[in-house]
């Protein structure tokens, strides 16, 4: 089985590059960090998101502490 093969059977990109010549490896690395760039910011949003959510939350939690609070008063 080639490399090509494989890769077109897994999903992957696949890339012949030559370290000699130089031929497709600033593709190559620059596919490879889009990718990456991609994943980062993916779960960086992930992360802001959870967050957010997690801090309503717990506002929400301490609005409704707050007003049971003053309904037993």
């Amino acid at each position: 089985m080639t490399a090509r093969k494989f890769s077109r059977e897994q999903g992957l990109d696949f890339y012949e590059t030559s370290a000699k010549s130089g031929h497709n490896v600033e593709t190559a690395f620059l596919e490879a960090v889009v990718v990456i760039v991609v994943v980062v910011v993916v779960v960086v949003v992930v992360v802001v998101v959870v967050v957010v959510v997690v801090v309503v939350v717990v506002v929400v939690v301490v609005f409704l502490q707050l007003l049971l609070l003053l309904l037993l008063m």
